[in-house]
């Protein structure tokens, strides 16, 4: 299977995952190299940047730990996920994923506690996108999508209906057909990926529909 959209992380066009409904950008997911200036050495090739509608903060955030799925209080408008680890004046750091206020400014981060091996294939879970049925905030200003977007960087999801969205990275040199080919794959397609607590959002059932893995190759 090849992939359904091609991604490259130098060229501004296509970097960027745009999920819109009804012409209005609702989520922006972009990927870019990281800063290489700011390290001594890293070991890791993306920064994923993450922002929802413009000028509105995410309703609800959680983060998953090991044993339970931890909320987060205050108002945060962007999340970047950067993963690589580096070594920094002698020290090293590991992935961390920060949270920004509505200035672009980090308000908090969380640092991954390890690395995942090299010959561990499996799909690295970087967030669940949960979409409601209807935005009450009359006080929203959604920005809406551009003529010059390609079309196959966005995901359109239907009007007047519950969604999720599961993003998930792939090692380097590796294919959504090598992913299938491997035992791990069954785990994946029968459990439930999502990293919020329905309850929380007054949703009472599951989505309904489930929609097809949607791959994209990340290419210079």
């Amino acid at each position: 299977m090849d992939a359904d959209m091609v991604f490259s992380i130098k060229n501004s066009d296509h970097n960027k995952i745009y999920v819109v409904r009804d012409n209005k950008i609702l989520f922006r997911l972009k990927i870019k190299e990281p800063d290489k200036d700011k390290y001594d050495s890293y070991d890791g090739e993306l920064d994923i940047m993450m922002d929802g509608i413009k000028n509105h903060p995410f309703d609800n955030l959680y983060f998953q730990r090991d044993t339970h799925k931890e909320k987060f209080k205050k108002s945060i408008y962007k999340v970047s996920w950067h993963g690589f680890s580096y070594n920094q004046n002698g020290n090293i750091k590991m992935p961390v994923i920060n949270l920004k206020n509505q200035k672009n400014q980090k308000d908090s981060g969380i640092r991954h506690k390890g690395k995942i091996k090299n010959d561990k294939l499996f799909p690295f879970p970087i967030c669940s996108l949960y979409i409601p049925k209807n935005f009450f905030d009359n006080s929203i200003k959604f920005q809406k999508i551009q003529n010059g977007i390609p079309k196959d960087n966005i995901i359109n999801v239907k009007k007047d209906v519950f969604s999720r969205i599961d993003f998930f990275i792939l090692p380097k040199n590796y294919s959504v057909n090598d992913f299938f080919m491997t035992s791990a794959n069954l785990l994946y397609l029968i459990s439930d990926n999502t990293l919020f607590s329905r309850e929380y959002h007054g949703e009472v059932s599951k989505p309904i529909k489930c929609y097809p893995y949607k791959s994209l190759k990340i290419i210079d």
